[in-house]
């Protein structure tokens, strides 16, 4: 689901992230978050991204991640830390993930505040911002994380909020 003027792209797996031969009923993610810390993550590219650009003539301001429903196994990933990149800059750590809940119900995170990051404020148009969700911390390659459907209904288990408005030129 996204807004008008706002283009994005959509749930990528970095190249270090597997999958099983099984499909994940109402969920999207991968294996093998094995990795101690979120700098060798990282490096291993065991992670997850999505991107947000506003169209021409507007702007972007992102308030807070509203939603974030996840499922591992008890072997998953039970850290993470979430980032952001403006452009081609560095990645800038957001916050913190812990992942508690394990087995088939799930859990959520609760709301991440963005507004008060300058960076995601008034971002203009053609300027990609990519968000990263590093995982890390499963103790067997075959541990499962997902981004999850705990509701079992069709409202976003990931939801990014913000402001998409006219860009004003002087």
């Amino acid at each position: 689901i996204t807004a008008p003027d706002v283009s994005v792209a959509g749930l990528t797996r970095g190249s270090g992230v597997g999958t099983s031969g099984t499909g994940a009923a109402r969920a999207w993610g991968g294996v093998a978050f094995t990795n101690v810390s979120s700098a060798t993550a990282i490096a291993t590219n065991q992670f997850v991204t999505f991107s947000v650009t506003v169209n021409n003539g507007y702007q972007v301001s992102f308030t807070a991640v509203s939603k974030f429903d996840y499922r591992r196994s008890g072997t998953g990933a039970n850290n993470g830390v979430l980032q952001y990149q403006v452009g081609s800059g560095a990645f800038i750590d957001i916050t913190n993930l812990s992942y508690t809940a394990t087995g088939s119900s799930g859990g959520s995170i609760g709301a991440i505040n963005l507004s008060g990051i300058a960076a995601l404020q008034n971002v203009g148009a053609g300027t990609n911002v990519t968000f990263r969700i590093v995982n890390f911390g499963g103790t067997s390659s075959s541990g499962t994380w997902y981004i999850f459907d705990v509701a079992s209904n069709s409202a976003p288990d990931l939801a990014v909020l913000g402001s998409v408005t006219p860009a004003v030129i002087l």
